[in-house]
């Protein structure tokens, strides 16, 4: 109770009444505790709600941690199957290209090996079966013997065929790879391959020889090209 407050209670007594000195006192500290405990209990009032603003702000701080923690946990975690992923991809291209190395070199030795043969057997000198020069003839058909020599000899049979052996287990490991690694490889690099071996396993009867070898050295180039592109996109690397 404020003093301007008592000062109106004790105008308002009437004065007619005859109040003893101790009734004064009394009204006095009456009044003065009424105050105190007002101001006390706004006091006490205001301390309990910033406590309470306090405690909440203190578990929504605690929450928000919470929450921030599990995001970096389940970042944490992505990032390292992401890692994880990257690196079986790494391993499954490095395979693929090193299968399609022998596949490759394999198909570049055929290529070789026919165009060497036609032109000992036919192109070597131009129009040779109308050329009249014995000196020609002489050398052609020396140069004729000596491939027919190297043609024969053992060791280059065995050369030819580690050659063609590599290259069926190139092939054999290579759906081996993008079977076993699906889940990690771009769906374009099993048609890609399949494609491929397809293409390197076709004959066609209007299809002659010199294009059967033209188009399936091309057809290796396309798909090595291809392959290359699609792993640099997969592993995300700058080139």
């Amino acid at each position: 109770m404020e003093i301007q407050e008592l000062t109106n209670i004790l105008s308002q007594i009437q004065f007619k009444q005859e109040l003893s000195i101790e009734t004064y006192i009394i009204i006095l500290c009456v009044s003065g505790l009424g105050a105190w405990f007002a101001s006390y209990f706004k006091t006490k009032g205001q301390n309990f709600a910033n406590k309470e603003d306090f405690e909440q702000l203190q578990k929504q701080l605690e929450s928000n941690t919470t929450v921030v923690e599990e995001i970096k946990t389940e970042l944490s975690q992505k990032n390292w199957i992401s890692q994880q992923a990257w690196v079986k991809k790494q391993e499954a291209y490095e395979a693929i290209f090193d299968c399609l190395f022998h596949v490759k070199k394999y198909v570049a030795h055929e290529k070789d090996e026919y165009f060497e043969w036609e032109h000992y057997n036919f192109r070597f000198p131009e129009l040779a079966y109308e050329t009249t020069d014995e000196y020609t003839i002489r050398i052609w058909e020396h140069e004729k013997e000596e491939y027919l020599k190297k043609s024969q000899d053992p060791e280059t049979k065995a050369q030819a065929e580690k050659l063609k052996v590599k290259y069926d287990e190139s092939f054999a490991k290579l759906f081996h790879v993008i079977e076993v690694k699906a889940i990690y490889l771009d769906p374009r690099v099993t048609e890609t391959i399949t494609v491929l071996k397809q293409g390197l396993s076709k004959t066609d009867n209007e299809e002659d020889w010199d294009e059967h070898f033209f188009r399936i050295s091309r057809q290796v180039n396309e798909s090595v090209d291809k392959l290359r592109t699609i792993s640099i996109e997969e592993l995300k690397i700058k080139t």
